[in-house]
């Protein structure tokens, strides 16, 4: 039976038999339209079924076993892709195929069948092929169906499905690539790029999750890698083809040694991807692995397939050698694929498909030996072979306009040779009909287009016909404008496209071609600004361009009219008037000249060194003219080397040059300008450029020694210096180790040429320097040794240390030390690089270089100690650099400004200071605009940018700093040179940002392009420092663990710890960082043994977060993390474990919002961390530890109040004064220095400073630092005098209980998310009374904040002047009175009952010590509220009276502090009014309310001082308040989140901030009523803080604080205060001995009364509510 060809497009897949049975509803994902199925004839008769049955049979290939899936009717069978179906007398099986493999049945009737073909024998889209079988037992007919309804054959459909299936269905991969192959074969039928791109990002997710053991991971590899490769075919984008080779190499692999057929395959694509990539970036290492790859294919292909896939593999191996012809143009290399292509040929029969291909390659190679050899049979056997490949390729092969392309090509060439126009019409002709046969969207439809515009250029330099040069560019344009956007060709055909309106702008003159040559010019430098060669020579004739104004246009039009007239006047003056022709010449060559300056065509040139040869050769050697014709010469040759690159143009232009210096005396002074131009000349024959063999570099070598040896001493020393610096500074932009080799080579010579001893140091000095810019690009240990060996000679020459140039050896040798240190990690070598540069300094004090380099050495030992003073010095030093680098110095100035911010952002991960961040920005920015643009140091400023914008992400996390980040570092890896030392450390950067660009934006390329980064990072030998390596290998870690977390999958989980484990192996223990492994490792241990209950795991993880947390060397939020995760992973497991974590995680807290840092930076780092006391109290809780509970809470609450108080602690100093009054008055110098640091603050919004004010600023922080560092000092020594060993430690539960007020229980309620408890407190209890609230959960509390908020911030009745928002009023969930009674049932009456309180007339006091949600709920007013009133004892003020405390040790110092001051003139009440404070509105009934506290007060004999108004100063109050015991505050208040203690009360001239009143001695305070605005709210992200102004006034020293929890009506506040004032002064006939303490009970009977005037609607308890009691 005849063949039908077997389907040539990718088949998709199906499900694999060893895969258990799949669902219905999976199934439905999968059309039949996209398999290849195959029926044979069984058994004699039909079946009846009137059904299509999907069913697979299991691998012994038992029919009987098979599985039904699916069954289908036929009537909705649509199908489009290609089937052969053989039908006989008996019943029907269709056996299903995937690829090659058999995979199952599908059998249905022939009445259905039948039914099917008919319905379709009308429609267009369905063609089909019958024919007679053998022994006429079957049909076999071919059909296809295109237009496809049905949602299943739907690729988007598809894929939607398979996005919704869980990540843990193990189908989900195989659904995916399904959907991929869809996407896939669309694609090959629309050529919708589209389609492609959707294709690889589908097979990219299930690449991702499927399976590495499964066999068919390797088949989904391979076509992705083939997809790939197909849409860089489209796109020209080089990533592509990078990503392809990637995803080959992990299909080779995975691919079992025995499967030879599916080795073959990958095999030969990885090495035609290998070649593909081979082609654009020369690099050898490709050119072997793909031989290396197609060989290994050939050994397969020879054992399995016989013929045709041998050859095509050999006509790879052809291609291949004729890639690398083109680079090195070797005649060997084209021979070669000549040769292999012969061989491919040989083995295919005459009527192969693919015979027309290797016909039309062998003709290609042919063509370029011809252009080699110039041998006439190349040329003939060539043309032949295309000739032949045409003949047997029809015109609806899709090869067919290239073939006939590539003949037309060789037209051209002989056209070349022959200069005949019937040849160059030919090949017009052939690409014309080649552009007929291609339909619109053909890929070398580009390709074909420019070469015939390049074709038409051929024929207009023969004729001169405008019109052939007008179309040249006209059909050239329409090549470039098909030419995707990043194809790599794009560059190269924009430049033709310039070169072409040239050509027409020298013959028209026309403005129009100048423009789109600008245009054209700019797009191709900015496609590839790195191609330093190219690009120097493009912007420059870009820059002439934009210049060639009218005027300049009608110069150019004069020059070439008079070049015309010239040629005329050559041609016809006699020979013997050799003047009149030298005369012409001259102003021929000048002409040219000045042309070349408008347009810098290379044509001009070309000209002009023929003319100025005829010159030359007219003038006599001892004419004066002679010299200054030869180095007119000598310039333009070297001009024409640019353009060409050619040798013989470059041996020219050297012999010229230096048959000038021959001629040229030592005494002229021309001569070092002269041999300035030679060495520039002679640079280009050392210098191995694109494209040249490395024979002619070790030719221009030999060439440069003759020379060198050729000229006396002195000058071969000038010329071999001349030519090192010059090498030295295209090393300094390009970053190439060869040119670095260069220049060291050549300064060795300069050495060799010295003889003086100054001479001898000063090249030693440049081979030191070159030796450590090369280490700096490569990492080379040798670079050290060199470098450390010639700057020891250059100081043995220099026996006298007071000379100029000691202080520059020693920091040049304490360089190679610090070097030394970053590769090995020996402290040692740190110290002596520290040691040399101090020294280096300290003979040369204001040497920017010297401070720069000693503050690197610095950075580098804060990043191992953690010391601040270390980075604080080094701050200081590159200031000071910066200072003193002199103006117009930019090599100096960007080298200093970079370091320094390199040394503001270490600091700023320690501090979190912002102002060091916005530093580091700006100095980064600053040293960028000083480098040159190609400047390859530029690469490292990136990077530290990018590194700048990571650490702000990670401490703000704005995405755009991370997007920032990881823009910066992709720029900058696409900037630097393939070799530069920095690569790997920017492969790192860029795949931890990856990481967490993932955590963020949740895109899975981001884990795969992460990991294959990091892998990238790792394959480096050569790196700047010994970190690099592990913290690749954590990298690593961390890259498969977040990929863990995506997938589920244990293996990454395995590699994560693999990598982890081996990163943190390399790390020094003594490091930093060491403990950041140590945290990363622990948690994956952690997942690990919580996904396998491995007791191993747990152990290891245990391990890894208690050494995390002991660390000694840690910085302490990295010790605290690791605490709190030790902690939480012991809490169920080994309960008593996590006591001892927490403990030292609550110990820690102080010091991560440490007191050298400002009072904002403080609380910022407390916000990520403040619910960890509650967190570690629950855990106490559990295990009945109620005194640690108790302790903890108070550590941990309050901690900015706590550290203010310990500052200010006046009878603890007073006590120590007693006995060390020198440690006393030490310690109250750095109190009073720290109280004042810490309120320092930037402004960053300001207007710029310059370095002298910024350094005075620094001065400010160090200090700072410095202070924080003598506090902790101080204390150490404190404690070790006898009797103060617990001096200013946190107090013990036993000894806060011991001072518990009489007058009632001091109630701590802890919130967290583990459970819920009060301690109840009372003065004659031992321990702590513990009360389980079981009715409350951290969600109910949150939610009845959220609530309470809601009715806050939108009811009709807040928006009083003293708060002034706008609001509106949506609909809360709870009502206000739902919330109350909510406290009152599941807070405070299982309090009230379990300490056996009853309703009374005469409550007690009791203080409530909340935490979390609760520090913002009103437990004063829990209850439960009728409209009709309330019961008795279902309200709380039927049994307390409350008052709050912001922690237990707050309320016991104002019950230490209870006396009375019988002083007359101390005693009396302040007094202020601010009714109209200016620029704010104005508060009404303030006066009234003021005027009546004013009233009362005096009627009880207390002293009144009324400020009102203008009187009511910032300078006035804090003097009454320094005078008087009470205060009444009736204005504008302000809460400072961001800064507490800068919270203030409004006043006439300004706002009194807290800090200004803390700062003021106020040894009366004792009682304060502030009427204002929220004085207690606080800070929801801070609830353990009690940032409010209330609080403020406790820690001034006030005892007892009315306070307002939210805004308060104008019209009401005046009642409470009357209320409050008239029970305070009841019945105390004393009005020397007022006892404040009634404050409490003043507010309860107060409140109370105007609760039963409103009553108890919700308005009512938005009136009465938000006042509060504080303190004693």
């Amino acid at each position: 039976m005849s063949q039908i060809p077997t389907h040539t497009t990718i088949i998709p897949s199906f499900v694999p038999l060893d895969e258990p049975a799949i669902t219905e509803s999976v199934i439905r994902q999968y059309s039949l339209s996209d398999l290849h199925l195959e029926c044979a004839s069984q058994g004699s008769e039909f079946s009846n079924n009137e059904e299509l049955v999907l069913s697979v049979t299991p691998n012994d290939l038992n029919i009987q076993k098979s599985v039904t899936f699916k069954r289908f009717s036929l009537a909705s069978w649509k199908c489009e892709d290609t089937f052969k179906i053989l039908s006989g007398k008996d019943a029907l099986n269709l056996t299903l195929f995937r690829s090659v493999e058999e995979i199952g049945h599908i059998s249905f009737t022939p009445e259905r069948l039948s039914q099917c073909l008919q319905e379709n024998a009308n429609n267009s889209n369905v063609k089909f092929i019958v024919e007679t079988g053998e022994g006429n037992e079957g049909i076999v007919m071919l059909f296809r169906i295109n237009d496809v309804s049905t949602s299943d054959e739907n690729p988007s459909h598809l894929l939607d499905y398979a996005l919704e299936v869980a990540d843990d269905n193990p189908y989900k991969w195989l659904l995916l690539a399904r959907a991929a192959d869809c996407f896939n074969i669309r694609s090959t039928r629309t050529t919708a790029l589209s389609d492609m791109n959707e294709a690889i990002s589908t097979y990219e997710a299930s690449v991702l999750l499927s399976p590495d053991a499964h066999p068919h991971k390797v088949v989904l590899l391979n076509r992705l890698g083939q997809a790939y490769i197909i849409r860089y075919s489209k796109t020209g984008d080089a990533k592509d083809v990078d990503q392809a080779i990637s995803r080959q190499r992990s299909a080779i692999s995975l691919v079992s040694s025995d499967d030879e057929e599916v080795r073959l395959g990958v095999l030969t694509s990885f090495g035609n991807h290998l070649m593909c990539r081979f082609g654009y970036s020369k690099d050898q290492t490709d050119f072997e692995d793909s031989i290396s790859a197609f060989k290994s294919a050939l050994d397969l292909s020879s054992k399995n397939i016989p013929g045709p896939h041998a050859s095509i593999i050999m006509s790879c191996i052809a291609g291949l050698y004729h890639l690398r012809f083109q680079h090195l143009r070797s005649i060997n290399d084209i021979t070669e694929a000549i040769n292999a292509i012969r061989d491919a040929i040989k083995l295919l029969a005459g009527d192969d498909p693919i015979l027309p291909s290797l016909l039309s390659n062998l003709a290609g190679s042919l063509m370029f030996r011809f252009g080699i050899s110039g041998a006439r049979e190349d040329m003939i056997e060539s043309m032949s072979a295309i000739r032949k490949a045409i003949d047997l390729t029809s015109d609806h092969n899709i090869n067919k306009p290239n073939l006939l392309s590539n003949l037309a090509g060789s037209y051209v060439l002989q056209f070349q040779q022959t200069r005949i126009l019937a040849d160059v019409d030919e090949a017009i002709a052939l690409r014309r009909k080649a552009i007929v046969l291609m339909h619109n969207g053909h890929r070398d439809m580009p390709f074909v287009l420019c070469n015939l515009g390049n074709t038409f250029l051929r024929r207009w330099e023969l004729t001169n016909d405008l019109e052939d040069i007008n179309q040249a560019i006209e059909i050239h344009r329409k090549g470039h404008q098909l030419t995707p956007v990043g194809h790599v060709e794009l560059r190269l055909r924009l430049l033709d496209q310039r070169n072409l309106l040239l050509f027409r702008l020298r013959q028209t003159h026309q403005p129009a071609d100048r423009d789109e040559a600008i245009a054209l010019i700019h797009r191709a430098i900015t496609i590839q600004a790195r191609n330093v060669g190219s690009d120097s020579f493009d912007a420059e004739q870009l820059r002439l361009l934009r210049a060639l104004s009218k005027e300049k246009l009608q110069k150019l039009a004069i020059h070439d009219e008079d070049l015309s007239v010239k040629q005329v006047v050559f041609e016809t003056t006699p020979a013997e008037d050799s003047e009149s022709i030298l005369e012409v010449l001259d102003e021929m060559v000048s002409i040219h000249m000045e042309c070349y300056e408008l347009l810098m065509e290379s044509t001009d040139i070309e000209k002009a060194v023929d003319l100025q040869r005829k010159a030359i050769q007219l003038t006599h050697p001892s004419d004066v003219m002679y010299l200054i014709r030869l180095e007119k010469l000598g310039v333009l040759l070297w001009n024409k080397v640019q353009h060409t690159r050619d040798k013989a143009d470059l041996d020219d232009c050297i012999a010229v040059h230096r048959d000038i210096l021959d001629k040229t005396s030592k005494e002229d002074h021309d001569w070092r300008k002269r041999i300035n131009h030679l060495a520039h000349v002679l640079v280009s024959t050392i210098v191995q450029h694109p494209g040249q063999p490395q024979d002619k570099v070790t030719a221009g070598w030999n060439t440069l020694d003759f020379i060198l040896n050729s000229f006396d001493q002195d000058t071969a020393l000038f010329l071999s210096e001349q030519l090192a610096t010059l090498i030295t500074r295209r090393f300094e932009l390009s970053g190439d180790p060869e040119e670095a080799e260069t220049a060291i080579s050549l300064f060795q010579r300069a050495l060799s040429f010295s003889v003086t001893p100054e001479h001898q140091k000063q090249q030693l000095s440049h081979l030191c320097t070159m030796h450590l810019r090369r280490f700096q690009r490569t990492g080379m240990p040798s670079d050290l040794d060199a470098a450390s060996t010639a700057q020891q000679r250059r100081m043995d020459l220099t026996p006298n240390d007071n000379d100029d140039e000691m202080p520059m050896m020693l920091d040049a040798l304490g360089s190679v030390s610090l070097h030394r240190f970053k590769l090995t990690g020996k402290p040692d070598d740190l110290y002596e690089a520290i040691r040399l540069q101090r020294k280096a300094l300290s003979l040369d004090p204001i040497n920017d270089k010297l401070m720069s380099n000693l503050g690197n050495s610095l950075l580098r030992l804060f990043e191992i100690t953690g010391e601040l003073r270390d980075i604080d010095e080094c701050i200081s030093l590159q200031q000071n650099a910066v200072y003193n680098t002199q103006s117009g110095d930019d090599i100096s100035m960007r080298i200093s400004v970079n370091n320094l911010g390199n040394a503001f952002t270490c600091r700023y991960g320690l501090t979190r200071e912002r102002g060091d961040i916005t530093e580091a920005l700006s100095a980064y920015g600053k040293a960028l605009v000083l480098f040159p643009e190609r400047s390859q140091d530029r690469v490292l400023t990136m990077d530290n940018m990018a590194s700048c914008y990571y650490q702000r992400f990670r401490c703000e996390n704005n995405v755009n700093d991370l997007d920032d980040c990881i823009s910066i570092r992709k720029k900058a890896l696409g900037f630097a040179s393939a070799d530069h030392i920095i690569i790997p450390a920017l492969l790192f950067h860029l795949g931890n940002s990856l990481l967490d660009r993932y955590s963020i934006k949740r895109n899975l390329e981001d884990i795969d392009d992460a990991i294959d980064t990091l892998k990238r990072s790792m394959t480096v030998t050569q790196v700047e420092s010994y970190l690099l390596r592990p913290y690749a290998l954590s990298g690593m870690g961390n890259a498969f663990f977040t990929r863990f977390q995506v997938t589920g999958n244990l293996d990454d989980l395995d590699h994560a710890i693999i990598f982890q484990t081996t990163g943190l192996a390399s790390i020094p223990k003594n490091h930093i960082d060491y403990n950041i492994g140590q945290i990363y490792l622990g948690r994956s241990l952690e997942r690990r043994f919580r996904r396998t209950k491995n007791i191993e795991d747990y152990e290891q993880a245990v391990f890894c977060y208690q050494s995390g947390a002991n660390y000694p060397n840690g910085r302490a939020l990295d010790r605290l993390m690791s605490a709190r995760q030790w902690g939480a992973l012991c809490r169920h497991i080994d309960p008593h474990q996590s006591l001892l974590a927490y403990g030292i995680a609550i110990e820690v807290l102080p010091q991560v919002a440490w007191l050298g840092q400002t009072v904002d930076q403080r609380l910022e780092r407390l916000t990520d961390i403040s619910t960890l006391p509650n967190e570690a109290a629950a855990t106490a809780l559990d295990l009945d530890r109620l005194d640690l509970a108790l302790e903890w809470l108070e550590q941990g609450r309050s901690i900015l109040w706590s550290q203010l108080d310990k500052l200010q602690a006046h009878n603890a100093m007073d006590n120590l004064r007693l006995k060390a009054p020198d440690l006393a008055d030490e310690l109250q110098r750095i109190s009073i220095g720290l109280e004042i640091s810490g309120g320092r603050t930037d402004d960053l919004n300001g207007l710029p400073r310059d370095m002298a004010q910024k350094m005075s600023n620094q001065k400010d922080a160090q200090q700072h630092h410095q202070l924080a560092d003598e506090w902790n000092s101080i204390l150490k020594n404190i404690r070790d005098v006898d009797g103060f060993e617990s001096f200013l430690l946190p107090t013990k539960s036993s000894e806060l209980l011991k001072s518990i007020p009489k007058s009632g229980p001091v109630i701590v309620i802890n919130v967290h998310g583990l459970r819920c408890d009060a301690l109840a407190l009372l003065s004659w209890a031992d321990t702590p009374i513990h009360i389980p609230l079981e009715k409350l959960t951290y969600e109910k509390a949150v939610l009845w904040q959220e609530q309470l908020g809601i009715h806050l911030a939108f009811s009709d009745i807040i928006p009083s002047i003293r708060s002034g928002r706008p609001f509106t009023a949506p609909l809360a969930k709870m009502s206000f009175e739902s919330i109350l009674a909510e406290l009152w049932k599941c807070v405070v009456k299982p309090i009230l009952d379990a300490l056996a309180y009853s309703p009374t007339l005469e409550p007690s006091r009791l203080w409530w010590c909340t935490t979390g949600p609760l520090a913002f709920l009103p437990l004063h007013a829990a209850g439960m509220y009728g409209s009709r009133g309330s019961s008795v004892g279902s309200i709380i003020s039927d049994f307390v009276v409350s008052s709050y405390t912001p922690t237990v040790s707050a309320i016991i110092k104002k019950t230490r502090n209870n006396h009375i001051n019988s002083d007359s003139r101390s005693r009396g009440i302040l007094v202020v009014s601010q009714a109209s404070t200016p620029n704010l509105a104005k508060i009404s009934n303030t006066v009234q309310e003021c005027m009546a506290v004013v009233e009362k007060c005096a009627l009880s004999g207390l002293e009144v001082e009324y400020l009102e108004e203008e009187s009511g100063t910032v300078e006035s109050v804090l003097q009454g308040m320094e005078q008087h015991a009470w205060i009444h505050l009736a204005c504008h208040a302000i809460q400072n989140l961001e800064n507490p203690i800068s919270s203030a009360f409004y006043l006439h001239n300004g706002p009194l901030a807290i800090s200004a009143i803390i700062k003021k001695p106020l040894p009366h305070a004792d009682f304060a009523f502030l009427s204002a605005c929220q004085t207690s709210t606080g800070d929801t992200q801070l609830s353990e803080e009690s940032i409010h102004l209330a609080a403020g006034m406790l820690s001034a020293g006030y005892r007892s604080i009315i306070a307002t929890m939210w805004s308060i009506d104008d019209m009401h506040a005046p009642v409470i205060a009357d209320q409050v004032y008239s029970h305070l002064l009841e019945d105390q006939e004393d009005s020397e001995n007022l006892d404040s303490s009634r404050a409490a009970y003043a507010l309860h009977y107060a409140t109370k009364a105007l609760r039963e005037r409103l009553g108890n609607s919700e308005t009512a308890f938005l009136l009465w509510v938000p006042f509060i009691h504080m303190g004693f």
